[in-house]
């Protein structure tokens, strides 16, 4: 028998056929899927401005507060929005938090204890872009910034360091809250 011949050679073309064809429709998959970190932020900070974001791991957390339009950023001294007192008092402080949760959520005391520190992640991040662009439609998502995002985990930080994809978690805080009517503002310190 020549060599390679014999009933192998068909098995071995065929898994060799379905070997090419496999490559190449991944190689069309790579080229029709965009990259999903064109600007690289996923693996360093080059895009942060306020020297206070964090890596991330998805491309839409990673956004530095200054990237924000100057009409979201109050005018002021401090370099990065997390640095405000009414950050402090508006997305931070667990008693206006809670007073937001109590307000716009039907939930339970049990409920609020049993999961307690996300409830208190999702009506910050909640405040955040209330104080920030206003009152939001139901479903309507806007980008927070990774310093906002790390500030608001490690105030209020998951026991095992497990986070929710932050617009899965807005999507969370839509069936609790109904659209709020108010706004404070982030007012710059004097």
């Amino acid at each position: 028998a020549p060599v390679g011949g014999g009933d192998d050679d068909a098995s071995l073309d065929h898994r060799s056929y379905l070997g090419v064809q496999l490559f190449l429709r991944r190689q069309r998959q790579q080229q029709a899927e965009p990259d999903p970190d064109p600007e690289g932020r996923l693996q360093d900070l080059h895009w942060c401005r306020c020297s206070c974001c964090r890596l991330m791991p998805v491309p839409w957390e990673s956004l530095c507060c200054r990237e924000l339009s100057p009409m979201e950023v109050p005018s002021g001294s401090h370099q990065c929005i997390t640095q405000y007192s009414q950050f402090e008092k508006r997305v931070l402080d667990r008693d206006w938090l809670v007073a937001l949760l109590q307000f716009s959520t039907d939930l339970t005391n049990a409920e609020f204890l049993e999961h307690e520190r996300r409830h208190l992640r999702m009506a910050a991040y909640r405040s955040f872009l209330v104080q920030t662009h206003g009152p939001q439609d139901k479903g309507q998502r806007l980008p927070i910034p990774s310093c906002v995002i790390s500030a608001i985990r490690e105030k209020f930080p998951d026991p095992n360091m497990e986070y929710t994809d932050i617009t899965a978690l807005l999507d969370i805080m839509d069936d609790l809250l109904d659209k709020c009517s108010f706004q404070l503002e982030l007012s710059s310190d004097t």
